[in-house]
C-alpha cells in the first residue's frame, strides 16, 4: 500500500472492505454481466487487430469483463486490491480450468515488475475509485508495450447520486471526458476513441436515474 498518509489508508481499507463484502454476490446482478459483455464487445471493435494480444485488467473485481475476453487475448493479468474479489475470481478460474489468466492482489497505483508489460490495459468503473487517477493512468501507460492501448471505461461526471449508498464515499463522482482525454494526451498517448459506451439505469430514492459511461482509448 502506498504511503499517502493516514486518511488515504483509512479510505483504502474502507473501500476494500466494501468490495470484499460485495464479492460473493457480485456476479448475481445480471445488469453487471450485461454491462461487462457490452463493453467488452466495444473494446474489441475499437482496437484493430487485437486478437491474440496480451492484456491486463486493472480493477478486475470478479473478472466479469475478462471472462468476456477469454477467447480474444492470449494472456490476461487480472489485478485488484480487494482480496475478496480476487478470492472469488480464483475460484472461478479454477472451476473453469482457465490457464491463461494470472491474478494479482495488488494496489492499482503501482504495477510492479511481476506484472508483465502487455499490448492492452483496460478498466471498467475502476478509475473513479482511485484518488490519484493521473498516477494510475501513468502507471498503466508505463506497463504498455510500444504500440499498445490503454482503454478506460468509466462514469461520466454526475452529482454524487451514484455512490450515495456508500457511507463516507468521497472519491470521484465520475469524470469529464475531455479531462481524461487530456491526461492521456499529456502522457504521450494518441486518443483513438472517445465515446459514450453504456448507460446504467438505477433506482435512486424512488427515482430512475441514468448514468452514462464513456470509453476512451489511447495508443502508445
Amino acid at each position: 500500500m502506498p504511503a499517502f498518509g493516514q486518511a488515504y489508508k483509512q479510505l483504502y481499507l474502507f473501500m476494500n472492505n466494501h468490495f470484499d463484502l460485495e464479492a460473493v454476490t457480485w456476479d448475481l446482478d445480471p445488469s453487471r454481466v450485461k454491462r461487462a459483455q457490452s463493453i467488452a464487445r466495444q473494446l474489441i471493435q475499437a482496437i484493430p487487430d487485437s486478437k491474440g494480444m496480451t492484456a491486463i485488467e486493472v480493477g478486475c473485481g470478479t473478472g466479469l469483463m475478462s471472462f468476456c475476453l477469454e477467447d480474444h487475448f492470449s494472456k490476461i493479468a487480472l489485478v485488484d486490491s480487494s482480496e475478496g474479489m480476487i478470492n472469488v475470481l480464483n475460484e472461478k478460474i479454477a472451476k473453469q480450468e482457465i490457464e491463461h489468466f494470472n491474478t494479482y492482489h495488488l494496489d492499482f497505483l503501482e504495477l510492479p515488475e511481476e506484472v508483465p508489460a502487455v499490448d492492452v490495459i483496460y478498466s471498467l468503473l475502476t478509475l473513479h475509485h482511485i484518488r490519484d487517477y493521473r498516477k494510475a493512468l501513468e502507471s498503466s501507460k508505463d506497463r504498455l508495450l510500444a504500440g499498445g492501448y490503454l482503454c478506460v471505461a468509466d462514469l461520466e461526471k454526475e452529482d454524487g447520486s451514484f455512490h450515495a449508498h456508500i457511507p463516507g464515499y468521497d472519491l470521484h463522482n465520475g469524470f469529464e471526458r475531455d479531462e481524461i482525454q487530456q491526461v492521456m494526451t499529456d502522457l504521450g498517448l494518441k486518443v483513438i476513441h472517445n465515446e459514450i459506451c453504456y448507460v446504467i439505469e438505477s433506482d435512486k430514492s424512488g427515482e430512475l436515474r441514468k448514468f452514462p459511461l464513456f470509453m476512451i482509448i489511447g495508443k502508445k
